[in-house]
């Protein structure tokens, strides 16, 4: 099964991922973590986990997401 995986605004193969060592989140480990279980192909509660993100990013001061492309994009991986 090919592994593909969103980064940088682009799906890649996920043997391409990769990020710059500069990289904020990796070099002083700032980020938030959200999972979002899938069902047949359906996004189990999407919205109420959108709403954690963003309350997750708001507090930690890390810009804004773009709630349209995270669902967009997630629709695409299913």
């Amino acid at each position: 099964m090919k592994q593909i995986v969103y980064l940088n605004d682009s799906l890649i193969d996920f043997e391409r991922a990769s990020i710059s060592p500069n990289d904020r989140g990796f070099l002083f480990s700032d980020g938030v973590y959200e999972v979002v279980r899938c069902y047949d192909g359906y996004r189990f509660e999407l919205e109420r986990h959108l709403d954690r993100l963003q309350y997750g990013l708001r507090e930690l001061r890390i810009a804004d997401i773009d709630r349209s492309k995270l669902i967009e994009v997630s629709a695409e991986l299913l």
